[in-house]
């Protein structure tokens, strides 16, 4: 790369500002940085999303093997290069995990045993065989993440750019991309590029570390020399929050009993049976598919589903989802989902002034929402334009400004740097002192030092409930997460 500028609008501040890199065949990068610093777009520019596809203000060279990308087109990139993109549903374009994989290697007009060899190969390497026959849009976000991992592995280009590739994985499934990128690096002499918050993941592939900030290179870091502390998020700033006692207090303000849940007429969650009570945070755990995402959907009436659900001693099961909401708020999985509004701003007012919740919702608390989530520069700007993990900030002060009895928070964590999962935190400790209840679903091992209580899913049932020490025999049976020293 060199000399590489960009930026999305003339309104707007440069995103990439005078990158100049050197990768070498066969290395194994992880670049890092803040929310919003830059490194997904620069995926986008290596990848020749831009400026082929994407429009913008652009200069500079992204030279591969000697040949500058503006003179490719994309076709002929996607040959060189892979991305896998932080949003996997952004490129899965068929209806089913056989075509998806396929779709890249017939599009190369392969012989057809040589597709039907990458496909078996690629769905081995990403633990897919079992998913072959399913539908892409019936898939978990863990699933979804793989099959657009396998779906690049099919082209066998000889760089993979992976942008936060684990982000949805739970620990087996991680365990098997990390094991097949460094089989891919180290017997095919691949060049592996990825772009992850937690750099301490891949400390055991990669060899050097790119520390982005504001679209520019701050740190370039080999190996050996990588201190991987101002990444991770402090053990005690997870236990001062568990250690809160719960305040006022009260059993079972949302219940189900016997419980079941259908997508299209098939059952993925039965006879599902838990209470869960005020001022507490719960985390929901669980397998890949396990159906967590679907049980919090499903508590707002958003699927089919039988048996009792209440909240306050009330049978939800006729009710609207706009006025479960009111008690009980929903943060989705995926934030492209849940924006709506033109502006930022409005974004924040959009359902507290749907739910005529708005009346204590002044400009000072709203610009300071702002400024706590950093993005207050982006008050009147469209949505959209944020980054992933900007969006994700916006989508939870967007439900939690309203301050719903019950919050569940679907991946919250997903795309947050170090101090923006703090920020997250802040919220989570702010609701707890204030009674309110938390429901976290995430994968991320920080769960076991700040959770109250685990709900455990396992194939569509509900396997184990408890706080982190009661139900740690069963997250080692499952394998569900590195258990950690200071549990």
């Amino acid at each position: 790369m060199k000399d590489i500028n960009f930026q999305y609008s003339d309104s707007q501040p440069k995103i990439i500002s005078n990158v100049n890199l050197k990768i070498n065949k066969g290395e194994f990068i992880v670049i890092t940085g803040r929310s919003g610093s830059g490194k997904s777009t620069l995926a986008l520019i290596l990848s020749g999303f831009i400026p082929h596809l994407i429009g913008g203000t652009y200069t500079g060279e992204v030279i591969y093997q000697g040949i500058e990308t503006r003179s490719l087109t994309l076709g002929e990139i996607s040959q060189l290069v892979g991305l896998v993109h932080q949003d996997p549903e952004n490129q899965i374009v068929t209806s089913n995990v056989l075509e998806e994989v396929a779709f890249g290697p017939e599009n190369l007009n392969l012989p057809k045993e040589e597709i039907l060899e990458r496909i078996s190969l690629c769905l081995s390497a990403t633990n897919l065989d079992e998913l072959i026959s399913r539908g892409t849009n019936e898939l978990s976000g863990g699933e979804k993440q793989r099959v657009a991992l396998a779906s690049l592995l099919a082209m066998g280009g000889s760089v993979l750019i992976l942008d936060e590739p684990t982000s949805y994985l739970d620990i087996v499934n991680r365990a098997q991309v990390l094991k097949t990128l460094q089989k891919l690096n180290l017997s095919q002499n691949m060049t592996i590029i990825v772009i992850d918050h937690q750099p301490e993941i891949y400390k055991d592939l990669l060899t050097r570390l790119i520390v982005l900030e504001k679209g520019s290179i701050i740190g370039d870091y080999y190996a050996e020399e990588i201190d991987y502390t101002p990444y991770q998020v402090s053990v005690n700033s997870l236990k001062k929050i568990r250690i809160l006692p719960p305040n006022n207090s009260i059993d079972n303000i949302l219940q189900t009993d016997e419980y079941s849940v259908f997508l299209k007429n098939t059952k993925i969650l039965s006879d599902i049976s838990l209470k869960i009570n005020s001022g507490l945070i719960y985390g929901i755990i669980g397998r890949n598919g396990s159906g967590k995402t679907t049980f919090a959907n499903s508590l707002l009436n958003l699927h089919t589903n039988k048996g009792k659900m209440s909240i306050f001693g009330k049978n939800t099961a006729k009710k609207p989802t706009h006025e479960i909401a009111k008690d009980c708020g929903l943060i989705f999985q995926n934030p492209n989902h849940q924006i709506f509004e033109q502006t930022v701003k409005k974004e924040i007012l959009f359902a507290p002034s749907n739910l005529n919740l708005d009346s204590e919702l002044t400009d000072e608390k709203i610009h300071q929402l702002l400024v706590d989530s950093s993005l207050e520069q982006y008050k009147n700007s469209p949505p959209f334009g944020l980054s992933f993990g900007e969006k994700r900030r916006l989508t939870v002060i967007s439900i939690d400004v309203y301050s719903p009895s019950i919050l569940i928070l679907d991946e919250p964590f997903i795309g947050q740097d170090r101090y923006n999962f703090e920020f997250i935190l802040k919220i989570l400790q702010k609701r707890k002192e204030n009674g309110l209840t938390s429901v976290i679903i995430s994968h991320r091992k920080e769960l076991f030092n700040l959770v109250d209580r685990f709900i455990i899913f396992d194939q569509g049932h509900l396997i184990g409930e408890g706080n982190p020490r009661e139900v740690l025999p069963i997250i080692k049976s499952k394998h569900l997460y590195p258990i950690m020293e200071e549990i």
